[in-house]
């Protein structure tokens, strides 16, 4: 719900999101919008099709996961000094870390000034997936479980709603503790043993988050790790 004035009377527009995954349906029959006109699509079966090819390609990494966010409110949404810090780059003014941004990819400049954030974007640097509605399930939750058995009682599970870029490190660092990595000293020197080596564990976890599927809400990345 939007709340504005105009002419000097309140208005409020209630905004309905575009179907996602699947045409719009009521009473068991599919409708699109032709001209001014919404009609019942089973009469024209060239726009249906056109209209699935399209809704299929929801959910890709350049989908829109915020639109419409005025450019002040940017760094409440991702955390773009730190992208600047892992590039060891000093931060530079608003206006260059906005247009950096969207030559990544993070994000789409609208003609009124304001952007658009993209799944790419909050994936990689949210300050808290909770902010994008279709990404909030698409959390990374790192669940520990004391037993072998599913059944047995787990130590809290540790969910990351923060950019994959900015928590990548400890995911990978709290699923090798919980894997029952662990540092001792031997004589003069430290030696760290790990029952799987890290590198395989970074590979397994980077690529469940390059494949994961956008388009099915709640399909978030799950790490179980047992003793």
């Amino acid at each position: 719900i939007e709340e504005g004035f105009a002419q000097n009377q309140r208005v409020v527009v209630f905004a309905v999101r575009s179907a996602s995954n699947s045409p719009t349906t009521y009473l068991g029959k599919t409708y699109g919008r032709i001209g001014s006109s919404l009609v019942d699509l089973s009469a024209y079966p060239e726009i249906a099709r056109s209209l699935w090819a399209k809704l299929l390609g929801v959910g890709k990494e350049d989908s829109v996961a915020l639109a419409d966010v005025p450019q002040s409110d940017v760094g409440h949404y991702l955390d773009m000094a730190f992208y600047y810090r892992k590039l060891g780059l000093a931060f530079p003014s608003q206006d260059e870390a906005i247009s950096r941004m969207a030559e990544e990819g993070f994000l789409r400049m609208r003609d009124d000034g304001n952007v658009d954030i993209t799944n790419l974007g909050a994936l990689c640097l949210a300050e808290n997936m909770s902010n994008f509605p279709s990404l909030q399930g698409n959390a990374i939750e790192i669940v520990p479980y004391t037993s072998d058995s599913r059944a047995g009682t787990s130590i809290p599970a540790l969910i990351y709603k923060q950019g994959i870029l900015i928590s990548f490190e400890d995911i990978i660092a709290k699923t090798m503790e919980f894997t029952g990595a662990q540092e001792t000293i031997e004589g003069a020197y430290r030696v760290s043993k790990e029952p799987l080596p890290n590198i395989l564990v970074r590979e397994m976890v980077a690529n469940a988050i390059l494949h994961q599927e956008l388009g099915i809400g709640g399909a978030h990345i799950l790490i179980e790790c047992f003793p």
